[in-house]
């Protein structure tokens, strides 16, 4: 529910267990402008892990004054142990003029 994000956000998600950095890739976290279908709006991401943070952030500036959806699906990114997201989770936030 955030607003007038910078165009050039990054994006940081903390889960509670070490996550496998194998299982954080543009599958396992999407961003798309929301209230569109996600395959043709996506936005291409760069995704990084480090320890219990997945860090995702766009490959190209976002758009302005555009409503954007964040999305972990359930099943997606695991921890070490290969425990997978059991719910999916869901974030929307507004970026500003430029």
């Amino acid at each position: 529910g955030s607003e007038n994000l910078p165009t050039t956000s990054r994006f940081g998600l903390s889960f509670t267990e070490p996550v496998d950095a194998n299982s954080a890739w543009e599958g396992s976290v999407r961003l798309y402008v929301t209230g569109t279908e996600p395959s043709e709006t996506r936005v291409d991401l760069w995704i990084s892990t480090q320890e219990v943070i997945v860090n995702a952030w766009p490959q190209a500036g976002l758009s302005p004054n555009t409503s954007y959806t964040l999305e972990v699906p359930a099943g997606g990114v695991c921890d070490w142990n290969g425990n997978a997201l059991q719910e999916t989770v869901v974030l929307t936030f507004t970026t500003g003029a430029e």
